[in-house]
Order: structure tokens, then sequence, then C-alpha cells
């Protein structure tokens, strides 16, 4: 093995290397390891920003359901305000 291909696999965050495979074909398997890695953390920043540029909304409908609970509880008084007037 030659110098750098020590260093790609040293660069790999000791994770488990498939050493009884020729080393191009290791090669190739750490390549598309870290293309997936890169493409799942682009996945995750992307994901980041739509929830952010959704907090707003997400925000909104936490309040409507909320308020719709108030009213709901509100009501649920009224209701039974009237049946205590009406058993008097």
């Amino acid at each position: 093995m030659n110098n750098d291909n020590e260093a790609n696999d040293a660069n790999d965050n000791g994770d488990e290397l498939h050493v009884d495979l020729p080393e191009t074909e290791r090669q190739e398997l750490l390549r598309r390891r870290r293309e997936v890695v890169h493409e799942i953390q682009m996945l995750c920043q992307e994901l980041a920003q739509l929830l952010l540029e959704q907090q707003p909304q997400l925000l909104l409908l936490e309040q409507q359901r909320l308020l719709q609970e108030q009213h709901h509880l509100l009501q649920d008084d009224v209701d039974a305000r009237m049946i205590r007037v009406a058993r008097r």
C-alpha cells in the first residue's frame, strides 16, 4: 500500500475497512462512502432550511390550535352554566 492510500484510509474516521478487497475496490468504496455522507449532510441542511422557513407557519398553527382549545373550554363552561340555570 502506498502513502496516498494510507492517507485516504486514515481520513476514513476509523470506520471498518474492507481490507480483503483489492486496493482499488477499497478506494472506490471509501469514495462512495464519502459521497453518500456528503449527500446526507446536504439533505440535512436543506431540511433544516425548510423547517426554518416553515417555523412561522407552524407557530401560527399551534396558536390556532390553542385558541380553539380555549374556545371549547369556554363553551363547555357556558354550557355547564346554562344547565345549572335550567335546573333551578
